[in-house]
């Protein structure tokens, strides 16, 4: 590496990239060829130096090979990146030097596009993806919309809000929509008391199907793209095995009458597939009215098994597990409010029993004058008996100490 002067009097610096290709700049003042030539030395040193020219690739040519490098994803995730992608990113940005990306310019644009909160955290986030990838690829030095931590800038954007479980039915409701939805009962009766996604129902094959333990195993996702059904794996990459409760059980023999292993558990009544929005309009949405229920999404039939199952005593990880999240902190956020009512319940039944000991306590301090008994009977609404302790019978009644131990 060295600083030549030219013919014209300028000054050169000659030097080699870490490729070892012969390289120079020039510079009209001797110091600014110094500190370009201790600023290069420094970046090839450290591996961080850039090539100019590279800064200058389009964020299209970028996309491409992101894109190229994200076909081992679900086609899901893949469709979602080319849509943000074709109908956001590329007719404003696409033809841009990745490196005239600016955050603030960014930002402006996103916000004004006016799009919900989740929508527009999506795109920022596949932009974010794209542009790290520029970084891998030696195109930036950093990727402009992270700070110098590392993480994702999004005090500009609106905030996201916080996904809280509503409209689910009550188990009476849920019955009621069922037995008004005919031909397609057990398919409600699935979604809103075991809670499967969507496309986990119509993934299910009868092979899914053990009808002497009264279970299913959820393998699958049959997801619908521009008209077209494809198979993924579930959610979490997960299979999981859902007992089927009684009403389920009882009649699950006569789903798989006539039918192949590989064959769809449920269908259409002419025996194809089942489309979300052909179900929810000709099927879901008059079995509502029907029932006199009020409008909700098909969805919410999924949380309606959560909060059906709260509310018969399921643990956190218990609803984790039926609903195949893939972290327990992801239920806990859909359904704090859910368990919050239902601890509203366990302090109601708690505040009974105190109640009842209290009463008992009295009771019991009102009979210290008889000849005392080796064990007596609370009383039936309580439905025990219990013997008390001798200490206890030959002292004066402590009101407190009892009810404590009690």
């Amino acid at each position: 590496m060295s600083i030549e002067i030219t013919k014209n009097g300028e000054y050169q610096v000659r030097y080699r990239d870490e490729n070892r290709r012969q390289r120079a700049k020039t510079f009209s003042r001797k110091r600014d060829a110094e500190n370009f030539q201790a600023k290069i030395r420094i970046e090839i040193k450290n591996g961080t130096w850039l090539d100019p020219e590279m800064g200058k690739i389009r964020l299209t040519e970028t996309w491409k090979d992101f894109i190229a490098l994200k076909r081992g994803k679900k086609r899901s995730t893949q469709y979602e990146y080319e849509s943000i992608w074709r109908l956001h990113l590329e007719p404003k940005w696409g033809n841009k030097s990745v490196q005239l990306i600016d955050r603030i310019e960014f930002d402006k644009w996103l916000v004004g596009i006016k799009l919900s909160p989740q929508r527009i955290s999506k795109i920022h986030l596949v932009m974010s993806m794209i542009l790290d990838h520029a970084v891998e690829a030696k195109n930036l030095r950093t990727n402009p919309l992270k700070d110098a931590a590392g993480r994702r800038h999004k005090k500009n954007l609106p905030t996201v809000p916080t996904e809280i479980a509503t409209g689910f039915l009550t188990l009476h409701e849920l019955l009621r929509v069922a037995f008004s939805a005919g031909f397609y009962k057990n398919v409600i009766l699935i979604l809103g008391l075991c809670g499967l996604r969507w496309g986990e129902l119509v993934g299910l094959r009868v092979r899914d199907l053990d009808v002497k333990k009264g279970q299913i195993v959820v393998r699958r996702s049959l997801l619908e793209f521009n008209g077209k059904l494809i198979e993924e794996t579930t959610k979490n990459y997960r299979q999981r095995v859902i007992d089927l409760p009684e009403i389920l059980r009882n009649n699950c023999a006569s789903w798989i009458v006539g039918k192949g292993p590989e064959d769809p558990l449920f269908h259409t009544e002419l025996g194809t597939h089942l489309r979300n929005t052909n179900f929810t309009r000709r099927v879901f949405h008059p079995a509502l009215e029907r029932a006199g229920v009020r409008k909700i999404r098909v969805h919410d039939l999924r949380h309606t098994a959560a909060s059906i199952a709260i509310s018969e005593g399921a643990t956190p990880n218990m609803v984790q597990e039926l609903l195949g999240h893939s972290d327990s902190q992801i239920t806990m956020r859909i359904y704090a409010h859910v368990f919050q009512a239902d601890r509203d319940k366990v302090a109601a039944n708690v505040d009974k029993a105190v109640r009842e000991v209290h009463q008992m306590c009295i009771e019991e301090g009102s009979a210290e004058n008889t000849p005392p008994q080796n064990s007596f009977n609370s009383g039936s609404e309580l439905g025990f008996s219990f013997t008390v302790p001798k200490i206890l019978r030959l002292r004066t009644p402590n009101y407190e100490f009892r009810a404590l131990t009690n």
